[in-house]
């Protein structure tokens, strides 16, 4: 699996892996408990065990010999999305950089229009720089108790 998984990254790919990982992108698609955020089966945890059954399945098609679980899928699921990612990060940082509509990277992925997708379904992560560690919470501000709140001008 593991080379299967550093292939997919380095693009030196089999015909039979490209149409593998064609059809598990295919199958997740339809299966948007595990990839749309807002979906409300997004957090069930029974229809995900079954979507990703069905994503073994279809793994196993393409890899009869090999000992393939939901782990194994998982982590090349996420491997596909990490590298997609990377890729989307690249487009939008050159947009950023006030390159030209001819300097704009071009996704060199082959799979990237297949992944389109899940590109909003993204959760950002809020940012924390040293200041915004430093800085109280909201928590640290607000009084403990009704009696220790003092008007400001009495401050």
């Amino acid at each position: 699996m593991k080379g299967a998984v550093a292939a997919s990254c380095c693009g030196q790919m089999s015909t039979n892996e490209q149409d593998c990982v064609r059809a598990l992108i295919e199958m997740y698609r339809s299966l948007p408990c595990l990839w749309k955020i807002k979906s409300k089966d997004y957090s069930n945890r029974y229809m995900k065990r079954e979507a990703y059954e069905k994503l073994v399945a279809v793994y196993r098609e393409y890899h009869p010999t090999e000992t393939v679980d939901e782990n194994i899928v998982r982590k090349k699921i996420q491997a596909l999305r990490t590298v997609f990612k990377k890729e989307v990060n690249k487009v939008e940082n050159s947009k950023k950089s006030g390159a030209g509509t001819e300097e704009v990277y071009v996704p060199r992925l082959w799979y990237y229009d297949l992944m389109a997708f899940t590109r909003d379904q993204e959760i950002p992560r809020p940012c924390q720089t040293v200041t915004s560690l430093c800085e109280p919470s909201p928590e640290d501000i607000l009084p403990e108790s009704p009696d220790e709140q003092v008007p400001l001008q009495q401050r």
